[in-house]
């Protein structure tokens, strides 16, 4: 047979003929045809079909539906049946489509024809696909025929169970198939009983737990699921009951997925084990005590309840498998642990290796975080105090001080030691702290008095009187009322050492490409490369050849670094400029959008970019010289300084951008040395860092510059009395006036699909608002859509007039990127188009715009927090990072800063909360976290309905570990916010329950606000720990407290005397900082630039 008689073959005649002619050649012309039927087939699968004249026709559009598709579907499945009656097993594999169903008994009758090795090795490879592309019938009948071996291992095995599994027992009948139960099929095929059914414990599939089949709407009323079928062939002797039991408890062992385990036991707990059936399997039951998810030891522990109600168990065996159960976060768990453990000590003496045991358990149900199980197990150590020897109660007193308040408060019974945790002792305790806390407070107004009075105004002692004398020392001190621009800021951050090589300089972008840590590390890459511009050794195009691929194609699939698709293109075009050697500009695509910050760091890239091609190499005056953004002034004048030396004029956004970074710090010595500057920006350089001097009329050639000077020297004062002489008409936010906000905790709706959907919501509005350039148009058809449309570019041309006198006052098409401050008050898109918010050091980048007022990147932050409230983290939508300004010690926390700390706090983003814990446990350390001031935001964000108390408790928790000090803000935090906790009835004991615990640690009693509030909770749980926050009325208050008060002054002076010490050190030269080598200003004598 030729060529053109296959082709003739399979165009001409139907798929039976096919096979009986194929399968009748003798053996060497199927082997001389084999190449011919894989090439026609190849050429087919990819699109192409054979007319009538056997000619293949190019184009994939035969695939489609007509005439021609259904040609193509028919020339495919022939030849899909001659590449598996002639060829080799390597390109019969890669028939993956076989047609029709009908198809079956002829694919049968190839396999008939084919050597055994060869059928197993192509149903194996088949089964190993996800969708293996032929019907479950045909794979049984192969098998139960003996046509080929059943799989017995491996991912051939797994896909053997799948196929039977989807086709036995699909959940509801396909369209135009009555639905046969599954007990049924399984009694029609007698041989899965014997081997397949088992295996099913050996998969990872959910099969035994499908209770969501049954609400599907197409389940049928007689539906019978895998657990049904399995109890019901058990019941009838025609399964092995003892073998089921025995293969449903080792399943729990095979698979790491919840509802695969659940399904397990739960078949195994429908089944109910008669009494010998328990006691035979009672050792398994014990081993599964060590399992690693929780709700299998619940099972454990119930079915080993259901034993020792009849009979006793034996201590010492059980007891030693149960504390690795107390490692499981959960505590319902390791209560039913504890019940049990109270059965087994009941019934035998407590003594030897038993004592040991139970000891054993004991020590750690103390160390699981759950404040109940703790309370449990020190009741049963203090029930069998004479059962324990000296050691073992050593060891319980050794991490005594650990333990929850009510715990440790019930360990008085062991003999233990510490005042604290002896209720008897507690009055002389109280004595004992009432006079220490009076012989505190003569050494803190001694300390307070030997503080500048600057200082004490700045921690909030100016409304106490403001001398020492006059503080009130029986109450907590006020809120701290210092602002940023009031203390220095570098003499606690890390200078930035600058890249001092080449081979350093091509290390770091290599490594940059793949990952970027900080936004630090870019800021060096930018100032490395400006400077090293121009320093080019004679093999530097080897070298970096892998960096330009790497840049072109991009980097690896879970790269955050250079390649990242929302990094700004200036950025891209800078490094493969200096790679390259040639100016590199790159646009965004349509869909890509740059707003915000980004748009001027991306036009100050783009700036640099030219000038290094045409100039070369200069240091750039942004480079930060300490981290997080911040410019030392000195250090800014030394490097214009170099710039008039050198006779180049700066750049005016690189300038623009240093005058918002510079600190605090040393701005006197700075304008000092900033009396010799000459050039037309020299007056506003001084005007920033604090000279009397101000614009006049004849700067508005600078006025972009002066506003940044202004923002850089007051970034929260209203400029536009010491700017009045520019005659400027920018009410925008952050420009002229300082932004404030107004937000309010909401809820949206959004109709889809005829469903209503809300979401949370947060309304903030910021004044004055921002006036935005105006959108592109749209295309419109219809009467309608045309007049919609002729309405939006009327509104369109009024917004361009609206930013005429702005564009025409900065002498700029965009005036915007003119005035960077306003930048981040620009409506974000969303964030899978923009560029600036998919990575953490891109987030860092656009707040150390402008490092002396974050509040607008703030705002944001809470904006996208709230609407990802109540989802996981995601790498691609990183939120963490907002929170990153707030870390600075000296950085005041403002309200946009205490609602974005807020909304972290109860967030299920585990990134975002972890970091906000560790957030508020810097804030109560250092004072800047007050709890009534967090308490008041937590009930404005309440009133949202969507803030969730259950995780704002156990965050809260985890804060109060830390110190006595932590444990007076979160109690003063709950009792400030009481009605958050409250209104959530069903979860509102974990915050009662902690409180409860706070107060007994730090002997003090509720607020008569707070026993008001709990005086209505009554039942439950909540109504529980009310009572006992009740109880503890006698006792003084958060707020009157000696023991409490005594931590809080302690903070609160060694934060002033911290202040002092760095004001000593502020006198010294700033110009001795580390980074001083990048204030060179040497580059080439021709550099100039406009």
């Amino acid at each position: 047979m030729t060529e053109k008689d296959f082709a003739a073959l399979v165009v001409r005649q139907s798929p039976a003929e096919i096979v009986d002619a194929l399968l009748a050649l003798p053996a060497e012309t199927r082997r001389a045809l084999a190449p011919i039927a894989a090439d026609l087939w190849k050429a087919v699968d990819g699109g192409r079909l054979l007319n009538e004249w056997l000619v293949l026709l190019p184009g994939a559009s035969t695939t489609r539906s007509g005439s021609l598709g259904r040609k193509w579907r028919e020339q495919h499945a022939k030849l899909s049946l001659s590449v598996l009656a002639l060829c080799h097993i390597d390109k019969a594999k890669r028939v993956h489509w076989l047609g029709q169903r009908d198809a079956e008994v002829l694919l049968r009758r190839v396999f008939a024809a084919r050597d055994p090795a060869w059928r197993d090795a192509w149903l194996r490879h088949r089964l190993r696909d996800e969708f293996p592309g032929v019907p479950w019938s045909f794979v049984r009948g192969l098998v139960r025929d003996g046509l080929c071996r059943r799989p017995e291992e491996g991912d051939s095995l797994r896909g053997y169970l799948r196929l039977m599994v989807s086709n036995l027992n699909p959940g509801w009948s396909r369209p135009g198939v009555q639905y046969i139960p599954l007990r049924a099929q399984l009694l029609a095929d007698p041989s899965l009983l014997d081997d397949e059914i088992w295996r099913l414990f050996e998969l990872d599939t959910n099969v035994f737990d499908d209770a969501w089949t049954r609400g599907h709407p197409q389940c049928p009323a007689d539906y019978e699921s895998w657990s049904d079928a399995l109890i019901g062939l058990a019941s009838e002797g025609r399964v092995d009951r003892r073998r089921l039991l025995d293969a449903s408890l080792a399943g729990v062992w095979t698979s790491s997925n919840n509802s695969v385990l659940a399904g397990y036991h739960k078949l195994h707990s429908r089944l109910a084990p008669s009494a010998d059936e328990l006691d035979a399997r009672e050792t398994a039951y014990r081993e599964l005590l060590g399992h690693r998810t929780g709700h299998v030891v619940g099972f454990a522990l119930r079915q080993l309840g259901l034993i020792v109600r009849r009979r006793p168990l034996p201590g010492e065996p059980t007891l030693a498998a149960m504390p690795p159960l107390f490692a499981l976060p959960a505590k319902a768990q390791p209560l039913a642990a504890l019940k049990l453990v109270g059965r087994l000590l009941k019934q035998e003496e407590l003594a030897g290796d038993l004592a040991e045991a139970a000891h054993a358990v004991l020590c750690e149900a103390l160390r699981h975080p759950a404040s109940e199980v703790q309370q449990v197990a020190a009741q049963f150590l203090c029930a069998y105090v004479g059962a324990w020897s000296d050691d073992q109660l050593e060891r319980v007193r050794r991490f005594a001080d650990e333990l929850a308040p009510l715990a440790r408060a019930q360990l008085a019974g062991l003999g233990a030691e510490v005042a604290a945790v002896h209720p008897a002792l507690r009055l002389a305790a109280d004595a004992a702290a009432e006079a220490a806390a009076n012989s505190a407070e003569q050494q803190w107004r001694t300390r307070l008095q030997a503080l500048p009075p600057r200082l004490r105004t700045l921690g909030g002692m100016c409304g106490l009187g403001g001398s020492a004398g006059e503080v009130d020392f029986s109450r907590p001190p006020p809120p701290l009322a210092f602002a940023l621009s009031d203390l220095p800021v570098l003499t606690k951050l890390p200078p930035l050492l600058p890249i001092t090589s080449v081979d350093e300089l091509i290390d770091g972008v290599a490594h940059a490409i793949e990952a970027i840590d900080s936004v630090d590390e870019v800021e060096r890459l930018v100032d490395g490369i400006a400077r090293l511009f121009d320093d080019r050794p004679a093999d530097f195009a080897a070298r970096t050849q892998a960096l330009v691929k790497r840049m072109y194609t991009g980097a690896l699939a879970d790269a955050r670094g250079l390649v990242l698709p929302g990094a700004p293109n200036g950025l891209r075009d800078l490094v493969l400029t200096w790679l390259e050697g040639r100016l590199q500009h790159t646009h965004y695509p349509f869909w890509r959008q740059v707003r915000g910050p980004m748009r001027f760091v991306d036009r100050r890239l783009r700036e640099l970019t030219r000038h290094l091609d045409r100039h070369g190499a200069l240091q750039p005056l942004a480079t930060p010289t300490h981290a997080h953004g911040w410019i030392a002034p000195c250090v800014l004048v030394e490097r214009l300084t170099g710039y008039e030396l050198a006779g180049r004029r700066p750049l005016a956004s690189d300038l623009l951008q240093a005058l918002l970074r510079l600190a605090p710090d040393g701005r006197g010595e700075a304008l000092a040395l900033a009396g010799e500057l000459r050039g037309d920006w020299a007056p506003a350089v001084r005007w920033a860092l604090g000279g009397a001097d101000g614009a006049h009329a004849q700067d508005r050639k600078q006025t972009a510059l002066w506003i940044a000077a202004g923002r850089a020297r007051a970034p929260h004062a209203d400029l536009s009395g010491p700017l009045a002489a520019l005659d400027l008409r920018l009410d925008w936010p952050d420009v002229l006036r300082p932004a404030s906000y107004q937000w309010q905790a909401g809820t949206r709706t959004l109709r889809r699909h005829r469903r209503e959907t809300t979401y949370p919501s947060l309304d903030l509005h910021v004044s004055p608002a921002y006036s935005a350039a105006p959108q592109a148009p749209t295309h419109a058809w219809g009467a309608r859509a045309k007049l919609n449309a002729g309405a939006a570019w009327l509104r369109r041309c009024a917004g361009w007039l609206r930013l005429a006198a702005p564009a025409l006052a900065l002498r700029t098409l965009d005036p915007s990127l003119a005035v960077p401050t306003c930048l981040a008050h620009e409506s974000a898109p969303h964030r899978s188009l923009a560029v600036g918010y998919s990575a953490p050091w891109l987030i860092e980048w656009t707040q150390i715009l402008w490092p002396l007022n974050v509040d607008a990147s703030l705002a944001l932050g809470a904006r996208l927090m709230v609407e990802r409230i109540d989802l996981t983290a995601s790498s691609g939508e990183p939120l963490h990072a907002f929170l990153t300004p707030l870390f600075e010690s000296n950085r005041p926390w403002s309200e946009m800063g205490k609602l974005a700390l807020s909304i972290a706090l109860a967030s299920r983003d585990g990134d975002l909360r972890r970091l906000a814990t560790d957030l508020l446990i810097e804030g109560i350390a250092d004072g800047r976290a007050d709890p009534g001031e967090l308490a008041g935001v937590l009930r404005r964000l309440a009133a949202g309905g969507w803030l969730k108390a259950n995780r704002l408790s156990e965050t809260l928790g985890e804060v109060a570990r830390v110190s006595p000090l932590h444990q007076w803000a979160v109690a003063g935090i709950i009792e400030g916010a009481l009605d958050v906790f409250l209104a959530q009835t069903g979860k509102a004991n974990v915050a009662l329950e902690l409180l409860h615990e706070l107060l007994v640690d730090l002997n003090c009693g509720p607020t008569a606000e707070t026993a008001q509030g709990l005086s209505a909770i009554t039942s439950g749980k909540a109504g529980i720990a009310a009572r006992a926050i009740a109880g503890l009325a006698e006792r003084p208050s958060l707020r009157t407290s000696p023991k409490a008060l005594c931590h809080v002054w302690e903070a609160r002076l060694a934060r002033l005397d911290a202040w002092a010490l760095a004001e000593r050190r502020y006198v010294r030269d700033v110009r001795e900082i580390p980074a001083s080598s990048m204030v060179s200003g040497q580059g080439p004598e021709d550099g100039q630039c406009g």
